[in-house]
Order: structure tokens, then C-alpha cells, then sequence
């Protein structure tokens, strides 16, 4: 199902349900509650978990479009994101500049 803005009803419960995963996972190896999680990570990188996740699963998009030439499709999900028009979204607000117009 896809609403007005183009975004599939789907792709978000499965993109939600990852950073929470992602979130309990980490939370569960440091031994720590979401909530300290979230302020350690808050107060050493200036960011939220989400969003240093996201920020991480980008650089590695990069490195794979450019370094490895991979096609952004590809690349899209070798690192996690289930829709590749939603990291061409979160690449240009990252970098600046759509992944297709990386050199390799």
C-alpha cells in the first residue's frame, strides 16, 4: 500500500522495527537500558542512535557505489535499506549529492 507521499506502508513498519532491533542489540551488549543507550550515544557523538546508525549504513553505501561500483540498488541493500529511492533521499541530506553521481 502506498499513501500520497510515495512512501510504501510497509517499508516503514520494516525500517522502524530494524532501529529498534538494531537499538535492543546494542543496548543488550553494553548491558544498559535503551534510555542510558540513548544518552551515552547522545552525549559522545552529538547524535541519536537512529541517526548513527543510518549516518554509519551511508558511509558504507559510499564506499560500495564508489570504491566498488556498485549500482545504488545494490547498495541500497547490501546496507540495510529496504527502498533505494529512501537512500538516495538520506544520501543527498548526508552528502549533498545523489549516489548515482558518485565516480568510482
Amino acid at each position: 500500500m502506498t499513501c500520497t507521499c510515495g512512501i510504501k506502508a510497509g517499508d516503514t513498519e520494516s525500517e522502524e522495527m530494524r532501529k529498534t532491533t538494531e537499538k535492543l542489540l546494542l543496548s543488550t551488549h553494553f548491558a544498559i537500558s535503551l534510555a542510558q543507550l540513548h544518552r551515552k550515544i547522545k552525549s559522545l557523538t552529538n547524535s541519536t542512535p537512529n541517526n548513527l546508525i543510518k549516518s554509519i549504513r551511508l558511509k558504507k553505501a559510499y564506499y560500495l557505489i564508489r570504491d566498488k561500483g556498485l549500482r545504488v540498488s545494490e547498495a541500497a541493500y547490501q546496507t540495510g535499506f529496504n527502498d533505494p529511492n529512501y537512500l538516495t533521499t538520506c544520501f543527498k541530506k548526508e552528502f549533498g549529492e545523489n549516489p548515482s553521481q558518485i565516480k568510482s
